[in-house]
């Protein structure tokens, strides 16, 4: 998504997030609505009905990208701007500024998501590398919630941590699925 105005994140009323998005689009704003699928389950007397549903990824939360000319659109669309940075002039006067959201962190926003703004599934987006030393756990087995520290982790399914187990320490390769962050 390509555009040379700047971006800016607002927010809008709990659950609007959709309808905001509709309004700023219709008066031609190039808006950014991050979103991810959720998987639902709803008991009825024939089973359980499993339904997905897409809910957005930051909620409250709306990306724009506009001219300061038109600043008004976002008052309009009942949303407001996240941040405001006072920017004083030459005559010593501070007005009150939305702050700019740089282009290389709106690209690394928009990494995990498609054009349309649908997060990629799983299996697309890549992990997120452990730290060297950084405490982590088993999230499940027999060693659910030992500490374990992390000694190597070179982007791949499994990594190496330090165990310590009946008093000695032990460097293992274990699988990331099985890891949380303690």
């Amino acid at each position: 998504m390509q555009t040379n105005n700047a971006w800016y994140a607002v927010t809008t009323r709990t659950g609007w997030e959709a309808k905001a998005r509709a309004d700023l689009c219709r008066e031609h704003v190039i808006t950014w609505l991050p979103r991810n699928k959720v998987r639902t389950v709803r008991k009825t007397k024939s089973g359980p009905q499993i339904k997905w549903i897409e809910k957005p990824a930051y909620p409250r939360y709306l990306f724009v990208s506009l001219p300061s000319t038109q600043w008004w659109l976002v008052r309009k669309a009942k949303c407001r701007f996240v941040a405001l940075d006072p920017v004083e002039d030459d005559d010593g006067f501070v007005t009150i500024m939305p702050t700019v959201i740089p282009n290389q962190i709106m690209k690394v926003l928009m990494a995990g998501f498609d054009d349309t703004g649908l997060a990629h599934s799983k299996a697309q987006v890549t992990r997120a590398r452990f730290k060297a030393m950084q405490s982590v756990r088993f999230t499940d087995g027999p060693l659910k919630d030992a500490l374990l520290k992390v000694i190597e982790d070179d982007g791949s399914d499994s990594i190496r941590v330090l165990v310590k187990l009946f008093g000695s320490e032990r460097t293992v390769t274990v699988r990331v699925a099985e890891l949380e962050a303690a």
